[in-house]
């Protein structure tokens, strides 16, 4: 909710509150943690952190590959993700 208001700053504190409870709760390779890793990733792209954004990215991607494979709707959205974020974060010539 606060991410689509436009308030980064809360929805970095609740999805990060929410990954830490579903981090103790769920088996760590759980499709809902994945959920909010990506969620991050999205908060740090918006905030303009592509270093943060890319390791919540990865790690969403990572989840989802082992779980639904390579081919799956959420592990290809992961990866032009993480494309997108490479391509900021290299220097422009």
């Amino acid at each position: 909710m606060y991410y689509n208001l436009g308030d980064c700053e809360k929805a970095l504190k609740f999805y990060t509150k929410s990954l830490e409870i579903k981090k103790q709760t769920l088996p760590e390779n759980h499709p809902d943690i994945a959920v909010s890793y990506y969620n991050i990733g999205l908060v740090y792209t918006r905030l303009k952190d592509y270093e943060n954004a890319l390791l919540y990215f990865t790690k969403a991607k990572e989840i989802y590959a082992i779980r639904y494979g390579e081919e799956h709707k959420m592990t290809i959205i992961c990866n032009k993700c993480i494309e997108c974020i490479k391509a900021k974060l290299q220097p422009a010539n």
